[in-house]
């Protein structure tokens, strides 16, 4: 019985800065796929609101209907809030991630965080940023493309892949 090989091996090793700009590219990355159905949502409610002002309703409807898009809009302001208060607690913001055949490990001079690849469950791929996605739809830690270069990436994807994750 033969075993299908599996992908090469590239293991390698990159540092980069956690940035505001790293934070502002994968918060902006995340929301855009995870609060797409809330935007749409928001452009209807934004729209019903003001069809309902010149069409002559009732003030408080035309105010529900407006003022509900800026209530979401608040929600996601909140989470790009929550994550810049983590980043501004941070003393060390170089980050350090080996990728390996069996884990993938983040580090600082403050943590040491190994994953083996099937902990990983899904990663959004975008062309500057991986999304890896741990614990739900919510929990993630932002790879910049640019730290670990297109070759790093694609073996990152292929990784998850063969562990059972969903890349997307």
């Amino acid at each position: 019985m033969t075993e299908t090989p599996g992908p090469p091996v590239v293991p390698g090793e990159a540092t980069y800065e956690w940035s505001r700009d790293l934070i502002r590219k994968s918060v902006w990355r995340f929301l855009s796929r995870f609060a797409r159905p809330s935007l749409v949502l928001a452009i209807v409610l934004l729209a019903l609101g003001i069809f309902s002002m010149l069409a002559g309703y009732s003030a408080w409807m035309s105010g529900l209907f407006i003022g509900t898009p800026f209530g979401l809009g608040l929600v996601w302001l909140r989470y790009y809030l929550m994550v810049t208060r983590i980043y501004d607690q941070m003393r060390d913001r170089r980050v350090t991630v080996r990728i390996e055949p069996e884990s993938i490990t983040f580090r600082t001079s403050e943590h040491v965080s190994t994953m083996k690849w099937s902990m990983i469950k899904q990663a959004w791929s975008f062309a500057d940023m991986l999304l890896l996605f741990t614990y739900g739809r919510t929990n993630y830690v932002g790879l910049p493309v640019a730290a670990i270069g297109p070759e790093l990436k694609r073996y990152v994807e292929e990784r998850i892949r063969q562990h059972g994750g969903k890349v997307t």
